[in-house]
């Protein structure tokens, strides 16, 4: 995992929490089709598991819609692929940390 980045936007009443997760191989190029699984700690503590398969530039993108104000903390998991082997130790960052208002 090379980048995981968060960002929200409002609709309505609704707040769409956005976590992007960046899969890199050892240079650097992102790998496609591997499947990132992310949990995500809500402002009132419970826990969203989902996952998402990366895209050609090896990013996945998660969208959680809520109506709570605070704090989101999104970790990455797991990472699997058919024909990569994930090694967490090499993670440049596993996880984001975001302040709703």
């Amino acid at each position: 995992v090379s980048a995981v980045e968060m960002w929200s936007s409002t609709t309505g009443r609704n707040f769409h929490v956005t976590t992007s997760v960046t899969v890199s191989d050892e240079n650097l190029d992102g790998v496609p089709a591997a499947t990132v699984d992310l949990v995500t700690m809500l402002p009132d503590g419970t826990m969203v598991d989902v996952s998402e398969v990366t895209g050609a530039d090896g990013t996945a993108t998660f969208i959680l819609k809520s109506k709570q104000t605070g704090s989101y903390v999104a970790s990455v998991t797991d990472v699997t692929h058919l024909s990569y082997s994930y090694d967490p130790s090499n993670n440049v960052e596993t996880g984001e940390a975001l302040e709703v208002p």
